[in-house]
Parts: C-alpha cells; sequence; structure tokens
C-alpha cells in the first residue's frame, strides 16, 4: 500500500506534476507531487480501493502540459478467509495415496498446503501452492498433519487453517505361521526380523519381514503370552 508510480521522460522537461486520488476525476488528491525524476514512491500508506494517477511535464519556466491518459490500480492490503479443511477418512487408512480436500474461499486465487509428520510442521513433507481446492500426494507409513492458507492475486495470505491429522497403516495381508496353535504376540526387532509366541510353548521366528516364519526350540509347553 505504499505503491511507486513510474512514467516515460519527456523532452524538455525539467520536472512532473504527479496527482493521485481514490476518484477519476480527481476532486480529492491523495498526492500532489513535483518530481524532477520520472518516479515517486507514496510513503503514506494508500487505503485500499481503486486508485488513479496521472503526470503533466514542466519545463524550466514552469509551463505546464496537459495531463497524461489516466491510469488506475487496485491497492488489495486484506487477505482472504481461512480455509476449512475435509477430514481425512477413513482413519486411520492404508490407503498411501491421498487427496487431500478443503472449502473453497471466496476471493481466494491459490492456496498454499502443508503436510508433516509432526504437529509443529518442523519439517515438511509436503509445501505446494495449487489453484484448486484438493492435492493428491503419496505418503508414507505414520501419523500425518496437514493444514492449508489461501492466497488472493494481490499475494495476501490468511492464516492457515486447524490441522487436521490422520494415521497412514501399513497395508497387512495374511502369512503362514507354520503352527496350528494360537498366536498371542508378535515383536520385530527390525523390518525383516521377527518373532511370535503362542500356545504350547510355540515360538516363530523371521527374517524375511514375516514372508516365512520358522519353528524355534522354546524348551516348554506352555502357553506363551507376552514377548
Amino acid at each position: 500500500n505504499t505503491p511507486t508510480l513510474t512514467w516515460n521522460t519527456s523532452a524538455g522537461t525539467t520536472s512532473y506534476r504527479v496527482q493521485l486520488s481514490s476518484n477519476s476525476g480527481f476532486t480529492s488528491l491523495i498526492a500532489d507531487s513535483i518530481k524532477t525524476t520520472t518516479s515517486v514512491t507514496i510513503n503514506t500508506a494508500v487505503s485500499d480501493g481503486m486508485k488513479y494517477w496521472r503526470v503533466a511535464s514542466r519545463d524550466a519556466s514552469n509551463n505546464q502540459s496537459n495531463f497524461s491518459t489516466i491510469d488506475s490500480f487496485t491497492v488489495d492490503t486484506v487477505a482472504p478467509a481461512v480455509p476449512t479443511l475435509i477430514a481425512v477418512t477413513p482413519d486411520p487408512t492404508t490407503n498411501h495415496t491421498q487427496t487431500l480436500t478443503w472449502n473453497s474461499v471466496t476471493g481466494a486465487s491459490s492456496y498454499k498446503v502443508q503436510l508433516s509428520g509432526n504437529s509443529g510442521f518442523t519439517s515438511l513433507a509436503a509445501d505446494s501452492t495449487k489453484t484448486t481446492t484438493s492435492m493428491t500426494i503419496t505418503l508414507t507409513d505414520g501419523m500425518k498433519y496437514w493444514r492449508v492458507a489461501s492466497k488472493d492475486a494481490a499475494n495476501n495470505q490468511s492464516a492457515y487453517s486447524s490441522v487436521d491429522s490422520f494415521m497412514v497403516s501399513p497395508n497387512l495381508s495374511g502369512q503362514t505361521s507354520g503352527t496350528a496353535g494360537v498366536i498371542n504376540g508378535v515383536y520385530f526387532h527390525d523390518k525383516n526380523t521377527g518373532y511370535s509366541i503362542g500356545t504350547n510353548g510355540t515360538i516363530l521366528k523371521t527374517t524375511d519381514g514375516g514372508a516365512t516364519w520358522s519353528p524355534q526350540t522354546s524348551g516348554t509347553t506352555n502357553t506363551l503370552n507376552d514377548i
């Protein structure tokens, strides 16, 4: 809201008279300045709305030309409203490709979308600008947090929306345990090595992420409930 107005030089000119107004008839002036350069910055904050300006040239004897053709522009310092998010469902979900959606905002020309693995958004998995009201993204496992801000054509940005969160769970499939007993517990040391325990002293081990399981000697026939 402190615009810089610029115009071309005029032969024989020593100064320029610049006028800025909130109406095209220039009956009330925001600025009426004499400048020896071909630009002026309005240092007083200009209110929002349509503004009109014109320039006349002056020579060394202070003879002044007619004013130029009027130019107009809009001052806009007000951000659009905050978007409302549409919660991800179901939650938790095993769908690793999610479309995040939010309601449209009047006056918004784009939206800034942030996605993070933490609620403080200190590390971002996505920081995108979209001109639609949705964004499709491929996600890793874990808790996800997302928020959206709206922006208008003047690049005014709203505050971020309330944060929505959801859990992305791994796609689990049935595996052959290699036992007829009941499995009571499973523990994985890393992504490949894991153990399961159950009735009749059953202990099973996998080294391929659960694709196959092999029996281990437990030394007991009692039911094992925890691992």
